[in-house]
């Protein structure tokens, strides 16, 4: 089963951690199905020590793929998230 996290807000980060350690234990289990967990990160906010304090100190993995949108207006800013991720996702396709 693949599954997929888009995050690139500070709060979003803070709430995909349960799902990245509940992830972690079942591949860890017995269970047979195993849960693929992509992260794809917007790239709205690119400070690096800012991401990496989340990915280092949280024991996040780092992002599959980066979307690299960057700053700009809201709005902006919403149509590049949409348009990229919907090419991350139709390549990925997950569950």
């Amino acid at each position: 089963m693949k599954i997929v996290s888009i995050v690139g807000a500070r709060p979003i980060f803070i709430k995909i951690i349960p799902l990245v350690r509940a992830t972690q234990e079942r591949n860890k289990s017995n269970y047979k199905l195993k849960i693929e967990h992509l992260i794809i990160h917007t790239g709205q906010h690119y400070d690096y020590e800012i991401n990496q304090f989340f990915f280092d100190e949280l024991s996040i993995q780092e992002p599959d793929h980066n979307l690299e949108v960057g700053s700009g207006p809201q709005g902006w800013q919403t149509g590049v998230m949409i348009k990229k991720s919907e090419k991350v996702l139709i390549t990925e396709n997950p569950n």
